[in-house]
């Protein structure tokens, strides 16, 4: 499977690891919704890390992403127990920040990090705060 999906323990974070060949036009949907059972019945706020730095995001994969992130009510942008982080190419990510605060795909807010390791700790601040 192009991506794994780890509930930390004792914690309300959740990473999504995307790996090659993983392809943004059919594992995206499979991925939130593996998310969204691993999150079922959990409260709020939960604090969703996808590491995509071991991929290629091209512009048509961002829209694909953002179009089913968008759409899927659980797991998705609009579930709004989660708060949104990625970790990998900040550029394309910057372009994936700006698209995601439109309204059409789900007005939300998304943190991009460079490592995995940032994103942990940003979510535990966030947690804490």
């Amino acid at each position: 499977m192009p991506f794994t999906i780890e509930k930390l323990p004792h914690e309300p974070i959740v990473i999504v690891k995307v790996t090659p060949p993983f392809s943004f036009a059919t594992d995206t949907r499979r991925s939130v919704r593996a998310v969204a059972d691993e999150i079922r019945g959990l409260p709020g706020p939960i604090y969703r890390i996808s590491d995509v730095s071991e991929v290629t995001i091209g512009f048509m994969d961002l829209v694909h992403a953002l179009a089913v992130m968008s759409r899927e009510e659980e797991g998705g942008a609009p579930d709004h127990r989660l708060r949104f982080i990625f970790v990998g190419d900040l550029e394309i990510l910057e372009m994936a920040r700006e698209s995601a605060r439109q309204d059409q795909y789900g007005n939300v807010e998304i943190h991009i990090f460079a490592a995995l390791d940032e994103a942990l700790d940003f979510a535990r601040r966030q947690r804490s705060a």
